[in-house]
C-alpha cells in the first residue's frame, strides 16, 4: 500500500519523539521543567498504534513472536487481576498513588508494543531503517555533549546532580547501556556514516559510558568490544591494523580501570574501586566485597520490601501488587512480584526463541545479523541484572529499534555521504 509522503512524514514525527525522547528521558527526569514532556512518548507510541489500525497494515506471525505477542495478552489479563489484587493497606504506608502502579503497567505493555510500532517503520514512512538508525546514534553522541555541558555548567537549581562520582545529570544506569546499544549499531551496521566519522562516533560514545560509571554497562562494553573483535579477526585476521587497534584499546581501558582502582583518586576513582569490589564479590561470593556497592545495598532493602507485602499463592502465581514492584530494580524479580511466575515463562520463552533466531543467522551464514543480535541479546540480559527493561522507556527504544532493523533485513545499507 503506497501512502502518501505528507502521512508519511507525519508519522516519521512521532518516531522521530519516542527515539529522542528515549535517548534523553534520563536528563529530562532531572530538570525542574521535564515533568510535562514525559506524556509526549506514550501520544506518540499511542498515535503510531493508531496509525497502524488506520492504514490497515497486514501482521504476520513472525512479527507477533518477536513483539512476545504472547506476553503481551497475558499483560492485558493482568489488568484484570490488578484490579483485584493491587490493593493493600501496607503498600499505602510507601506509596499512596495506586495510579503509579497502572503507570508501571502501561510502560510494561508499551515496552513490547514499541517493537511492533518499529517492525512498521518503512511502511508507516516510506523511510529505511538507516535513516532512523542514524538519527539514533546521531543524538546518543549529542546525549554524551549534552550531558557534559549541563554537568559542568547548569547549575543545581536547574537541573538536579545527585550521583556520585559519576559525570552524569541523568539516570547512569540505563543511559550509559543506550549508549552501549548505539555503539553496537555504529560498529557493526556498515556505511552508516563515513569511516572517519564512524570512529569519532565509537570514541565518543565509549568516553560517555564510561564517565556514567556503572558496572553493568561496563559489562556491557567489554562484551560488544570483544564481538566486534571476534568479527573483525574472522574477516580480517588477528594481526591486521584494525584488530590491533581494537585490542590496543581494550588495554589502555584496562589499564586505566586499574589504574583508578588501585589509587582511587577522587569520587570517580572511589566509585569505581566499588563497583569493581562489587563485581568481584558477585562472582567469587565475596560477601564483603558485594556490600561495598552502596546502590546495590539500596537495591536489595528495596526488592526485601516489594516482596515482604502479599506472598499469598494468587499473588506468587498472577502477581502483585504491582505497585510495589516499581521498588525492584532487575527484570526477574520485577516481572515475579509485578506478574507471577506464568510471565516470567513467556518472558524468558521469548529471550531463547530470538536466541534460537540467531543462531539461524549464524548456521545460515548471516553473519551481520547473527552478531547483531546476539550482541544486542548479551546487553538486554546484562541490562537484567540492574534494570527492569520492560519500564525503562530508553532501554525499551533502543533495543526495539535494533531488533526491528534486524529481522525487517534492511542492514545492507547504501552507502552515505553522511
Amino acid at each position: 500500500m503506497q501512502l502518501k509522503i505528507k502521512r508519511g512524514d507525519f508519522y516519521l514525527l512521532f518516531y522521530k519523539i519516542i527515539i529522542f525522547i528515549g535517548i534523553f528521558d534520563g536528563i529530562r527526569t532531572k530538570l525542574v521543567f521535564g515533568g510535562p514532556f514525559t506524556i509526549l512518548k506514550e501520544i506518540s507510541t499511542i498515535i503510531l498504534l493508531i496509525g497502524i489500525l488506520y492504514e490497515r497494515l497486514k501482521i504476520n506471525k513472525k512479527e507477533l513472536l518477536i513483539t512476545n505477542g504472547p506476553l503481551i495478552l497475558y499483560l492485558l489479563f493482568e489488568t484484570i487481576v490488578i484490579l483485584f489484587n493491587d490493593y493493600d493497606p501496607k503498600f499505602l504506608s510507601i506509596n499512596r498513588e495506586m495510579a503509579k502502579g497502572f503507570a508501571l503497567h502501561f510502560k510494561t505493555i508499551e515496552s513490547f508494543f514499541l517493537i511492533f510500532i518499529l517492525l512498521k517503520f518503512e511502511e508507516l514512512t516510506q523511510k529505511k531503517y538507516s535513516y532512523l538508525l542514524r538519527y539514533f546514534i546521531k543524538y546518543s553522541v549529542w546525549y554524551v555533549i549534552v550531558n557534559y555541558l549541563f554537568y559542568f555548567f547548569l547549575p543545581i537549581s536547574i537541573i538536579a546532580k545527585p550521583w556520585y562520582g559519576r559525570i552524569s545529570v541523568g539516570y547512569p544506569t540505563a543511559d550509559a547501556q543506550i549508549l552501549v546499544i548505539a555503539l553496537l549499531a555504529n560498529l557493526f551496521i556498515k556505511n552508516l556514516f563515513r569511516p572517519t566519522t564512524t570512529k569519532a562516533i565509537s570514541t565518543l560514545l565509549i568516553i560517555g559510558i564510561i564517565t556514567n560509571v556503572t558496572l553493568s554497562a561496563y559489562l556491557s562494553l567489554v562484551f560488544v568490544l570483544l564481538l566486534y573483535i571476534i568479527q573483525t579477526i574472522n574477516t580480517k585476521g588477528i594481526f591486521s591494523f584494525k584488530s590491533i587497534i581494537i585490542l590496543s584499546l581494550i588495554a589502555i581501558f584496562s589499564i586505566t580501570c586499574i589504574y583508578f582502582y588501585n589509587n582511587a583518586e577522587g569520587n570517580f576513582g572511589q566509585l569505581l574501586r566499588l563497583k569493581i569490589d562489587y563485581g568481584i564479590g558477585k562472582i567469587t561470593g565475596n560477601s564483603d566485597k558485594m556490600n561495598s556497592d552502596p546502590s546495590e545495598e539500596i537495591r536489595n532493602y528495596q526488592e526485601k520490601m516489594a516482596f515482604s507485602i502479599k506472598k499469598d499463592a494468587l499473588s506468587k502465581t498472577l502477581g502483585g501488587p504491582i505497585s510495589v514492584s516499581g521498588l525492584i530494580e532487575d527484570e526477574k524479580n520485577f516481572l515475579y512480584r509485578a506478574y507471577g511466575i506464568v510471565s516470567l515463562f513467556f518472558y524468558y520463552g521469548w529471550i531463547i526463541y530470538l536466541f534460537f533466531n540467531g543462531l539461524f543467522f549464524y548456521i545460515k551464514k548471516q553473519m551481520l545479523f547473527a552478531y547483531l543480535l546476539f550482541g544486542l541479546l548479551g546487553i538486554y540480559i546484562i541490562c537484567n541484572q540492574s534494570l527492569a527493561n520492560t519500564y525503562m522507556f530508553g532501554i525499551s527504544a533502543s533495543f526495539a529499534l535494533i531488533l526491528s532493523s534486524i529481522f525487517k533485513n534492511q542492514l545492507i545499507l547504501k552507502k552515505t555521504s553522511t
